[in-house]
């Protein structure tokens, strides 16, 4: 093809992909609007269509996902008054933490909460199901993490995020559940599914504050976790980018390995396993380990 017909074709592609996108955003107007006194056809209008502005922001991303541009969006998520755990506010996510690393450098001190939930996933075996964090994130690289886990969008309800990140992140859809006696129930009545879904219950809800690492940094960052405990025995499939590899290991030897070189794994799981040993211990309990 020559050269000079590129731009002309380049054009044309761009403009069919543009009319197909707008095809589900016009609106058809019926015949039977009038037309103002003066206007070229008078009485009646034909039948003609007007773009919904609205749309308009819709409309641009379609475009640029048929096109293969990649949108890098804000990420808006749930913040809390350190004396408020109930009441969340919306923040950037970066800026949060850009103002927490700056708090946390002149202060000491964390200011204000960021809204988290965290799971700890087990085998029928009694397995715990870990994953080892990728290099390309910002806090925590490389190191040994929780099976699952994130921020919460402000919106968002906190069961709603853990059943929607377990099936985006892990690929397995999981039940969600608050008290004991619904997850004992749940955990009978699906003990021959198991190994396509998993049961999960929420243990614990507070402000704590954790350490981390960030750019190369140990910082303190105050967390309103949502802990969550439960039992999958199927495959995981963590999405590439988000982890390096997924490890099971046998809680007494997971306790061990992390006394011995604790450097390997993340505080937040430091944390959860010091936290909600015995929490575990009633979850496995129900599968008899």
């Amino acid at each position: 093809m020559p050269l000079s017909c590129r731009p002309t074709i380049d054009a044309l592609a761009t403009a069919l992909i543009f009319s197909h996108a707008l095809e589900s955003f016009l609106v058809d107007v019926p015949p039977s609007i009038p037309v103002k006194q003066g206007s070229r056809s008078q009485g009646v209008a034909p039948s003609f269509f007007y773009f919904n502005p609205d749309l308009l922001g819709v409309v641009f991303l379609n475009i640029c996902g048929r096109m293969g541009i990649l949108l890098f969006m804000p990420e808006t998520i749930s913040t809390y008054h350190l004396d408020d755990r109930i009441h969340s506010h919306p923040m950037d996510r970066d800026h949060f933490y850009d103002e927490q690393m700056t708090e946390f450098k002149n202060n000491g001190k964390p200011t204000r909460a960021v809204g988290i939930f965290d799971v700890l996933l087990f085998t029928e075996k009694g397995e715990v199901i870990l994953q080892k964090r990728s290099h390309n994130k910002r806090h925590n690289p490389y190191l040994i993490d929780k099976t699952v886990g994130g921020h919460i969008q402000y919106g968002d309800t906190v069961f709603y995020t853990a059943m929607i990140e377990c099936v985006q992140e892990l690929k397995i859809p999981a039940v969600v559940l608050r008290e004991d006696e619904d997850f004992k129930r749940t955990l009978e009545a699906l003990s021959r599914s198991l190994e396509s879904v998993g049961v999960l219950e929420m243990v614990d809800n507070n402000i704590y504050e954790i350490d981390n690492f960030f750019d190369g940094q140990r910082i303190t960052i105050a967390k309103n976790i949502w802990m969550f405990i439960g039992i999958y025995s199927g495959a995981i499939k963590p999405v590439d980018s988000e982890a390096s590899g997924v490890l099971y290991y046998e809680l007494d030897v997971l306790k061990d390995e992390m006394r011995k070189m604790p450097q390997l794994f993340t505080p937040d799981l430091h944390f959860m396993i010091n936290k909600y040993e015995g929490n575990i211990k009633r979850i496995l309990a129900h599968i008899g380990k």
